[in-house]
């Protein structure tokens, strides 16, 4: 994390802590500019909120399987591979890519589903 914050010295860099709520929850994915998530549904939620994001997968098939389900599969990481320069090409990637109709789409059936699932949830 910290060399990858390195290389990113113009640019404003959060680290996510635990949000006070799902609406917070929420509202962080869509106000930031990409995520790199290295949980699947932090890349769920924000590709659903109409952020770029970039996979980091770090146990079995599900992340790969996911990002090649919507048709990006490149930004998907090994986390037993993958360097600071990777993320810095994924998330560049990401962000050049998210105009794509395709992944506007995506976003859509993706918000959809989360605003339907947040709706059963009680706190």
């Amino acid at each position: 994390t910290e060399e990858f914050v390195s290389q990113c010295a113009d640019v404003r860099v959060t680290i996510a802590d635990r949000p006070g709520s799902l609406r917070a929850l929420v509202d962080f994915y869509r106000a930031a500019d990409v995520v790199v998530g290295t949980r699947m549904h932090s890349v769920i939620f924000a590709i659903s909120q109409g952020t770029p994001a970039v996979a980091v997968g770090y146990f079995g098939p599900k992340a790969i399987g996911i990002m090649r389900q919507i048709g990006a599969e490149s930004l998907c990481l090994d986390q037993s591979t993958v360097e600071a320069r990777d993320i810095v090409r994924a998330t560049t990637e990401a962000l050049a890519r998210f105009g794509d109709d395709r992944m506007a789409l995506v976003a859509d059936g993706l918000r959809r589903r989360v605003w339907q699932a947040l709706a059963n949830v009680t706190v």
